[in-house]
């Protein structure tokens, strides 16, 4: 019979350890551990550390918790190199604070792909504490942690964008990164922008950029702020003019269910902006937005059935109810299509439905 792997050891230890199957027990869990660590599991090392810190079937002793940690963070345990580093940057549980240490363990975890570990070497090597200042190194950090999608990284790069702080100015590539933060599940990162984006002079303050990032994206998400990324290329706003990368945000926004952006996404497949022209796609995003009550996608499903685009029978009946939809919300010349076409309609005996 083959003796028990440190695999099959930790997952007894585990079992035990929560009462999967068996009764919990934490004795029995610790010597499980202690075995997988006899054979230099690093996991093994870490759950005693866990133990220890936690009183968990032994007394609570955080200097052996310590001990424990750093010999599985010396046996490559990610999670551990990076608890070590911690603990050297603050000097906490017996462990005399010392940077350089730090340094050393972060970079460990860097190496291991920790993207927390590689923002915090960027810091490092920002701040020159533990080692000699050095910003090129520094920027390499945290583009390492932005591209797995550290949302600190992300966002102090795009203020880098913006502000053109070492990387060139650029403002549709820091409003992606900013983005990007805010898909980490942060979309609060995004209220700060839109006074950034005035203070740099990118747009007035009332404008309504400013506007939708400063007061609506921290309640709706990202989906406004992509609007508004797609409002800045369509019109050249801080940026060249760009229909593509307009329609890019737009559909990103438009699949997340933005009206507006349903709106713009389907007059740019109506134009040909950016995107082939393709009356029926234009029709399927209006739609989408006018059934939201948008009232100028309203008031284009009116041009469509008036004008029979899209793939839709040309009906007055149909324009003149999306017209009296987008009229009743205020949208100007609605009214006077709805006259128009009911006096075409009276004129020819129109009753297309």
């Amino acid at each position: 019979m083959n003796p028990p792997t440190p695999k099959s050891q930790l997952a007894l230890g585990r079992k035990y350890m929560t009462g999967d199957g068996v009764r919990q027990d934490y004795k029995a869990a610790m010597d499980w551990y202690q075995r997988a660590a006899g054979q230099g599991a690093a996991k093994g090392m870490k759950y005693i550390g866990s133990m220890y810190s936690e009183g968990q079937g032994v007394p609570r002793d955080r200097a052996k918790a310590t001990s424990w940690f750093v010999k599985a963070a010396e046996h490559g345990d990610i999670q551990c190199q990076f608890h070590v580093g911690s603990l050297y940057e603050t000097g906490r549980h017996g462990i005399v604070q010392d940077h350089c240490k730090a340094l050393e363990w972060f970079t460990k975890a860097a190496h291991q792909g920790s993207a927390t570990a590689q923002f915090h070497v960027g810091q490092y090597y920002h701040a020159g504490r533990g080692v000699v200042k050095n910003t090129t190194v520094a920027l390499e950090w945290y583009g390492k942690a932005a591209d797995n999608n550290h949302a600190a990284a992300l966002f102090n790069i795009g203020v880098k964008y913006l502000r053109g702080e070492h990387y060139p100015k650029d403002h549709a590539k820091a409003m992606e990164f900013f983005l990007r933060t805010a898909e980490q599940g942060i979309p609060h990162a995004l209220y700060r922008t839109g006074p950034m984006f005035y203070h740099e002079g990118v747009v007035p303050k009332d404008d309504a950029f400013t506007r939708d990032l400063g007061n609506d994206v921290a309640i709706k998400g990202v989906s406004r702020a992509q609007t508004a990324l797609g409002n800045m290329f369509r019109e050249g706003v801080g940026v060249s003019q760009d229909y593509r990368h307009a329609a890019k945000w737009y559909h990103k926004a438009a699949k997340r269910g933005e009206a507006t952006a349903q709106y713009h996404l389907g007059l740019l497949y109506k134009k040909g902006k950016g995107v082939s022209r393709d009356h029926f796609e234009a029709l399927t995003w209006l739609l989408k937005a006018a059934m939201q009550n948008n009232a100028y996608a309203q008031f284009e499903m009116g041009r469509f059935y008036a004008e029979g685009r899209g793939g839709v029978v040309q009906s007055y009946a149909k324009a003149i109810e999306w017209y009296t939809k987008a009229a009743d919300q205020g949208k100007e010349g609605a009214q006077e299509e709805v006259r128009r076409l009911k006096k075409i309609s009276s004129g020819d005996g129109q009753h297309s439905i």
